[in-house]
């Protein structure tokens, strides 16, 4: 198991469900693959509506877990800004919907990404539509769009900043640290 990845899970601040966040973390420390991999984020434009999908763990760029495990684990939020400048901009495009099934993840980029969504408004139509979970990161991106839509069983909400803490002061005195 690589160290530095495990450091990087473990130093930044993640607007995700707890339990995401702790699962994910107990599988790098054990080395397991982090479950199936999640295709790739595509923007599918059946029609006259653009479907970009929000999905797994939200990070700002590619992950270095992906990298190492060479899956996709969510959605970059460069990445679906990409996407939906590209559906913005296309003229065949009457609608965008953001199809979101996400618990949430890293907090860098979702602050940008919602302020882009927010300002694009009103362009075209933008649904999001929380088809099993958009929660924290996720949820903050799609309530910026026209519409929130969610299915019944939806779980939706739980916005909140979490960070890890580990409670060195054992090991540094036993290596002689004050």
């Amino acid at each position: 198991m690589d160290n530095a990845i495990l450091r990087d899970l473990m130093g930044q601040p993640w607007a995700i469900l707890p339990s995401a966040l702790t699962s994910l973390i107990e599988r790098v420390k054990a080395g397991v693959e982090i479950g199936a991999a999640i295709p790739r984020n595509t923007a599918r434009q059946p029609g006259a509506v653009a479907v970009l999908p929000l999905m797994g763990i939200i990070h700002q760029r590619r992950d270095p877990i992906e990298d190492m495990l060479g899956i996709s684990i969510g959605t970059s939020t460069e990445h679906f800004s990409a996407q939906l400048r590209a559906a913005v901009a296309a003229p065949e495009v009457k609608a965008i919907v953001i199809d979101v099934d996400s618990p949430g993840g890293k907090v860098t980029g979702v602050q940008e990404l919602a302020d882009e969504i927010f300002k694009l408004r009103g362009t075209k139509p933008i649904i999001a539509v929380a088809d099993a979970i958009a929660a924290s990161a996720a949820y903050w991106i799609a309530s910026q769009a026209d519409e929130f839509v969610a299915t019944p069983s939806a779980i939706v909400g739980a916005i909140g900043v979490l960070a890890v803490h580990q409670d060195l002061t054992g090991a540094a005195e036993q290596a002689g640290v004050k």
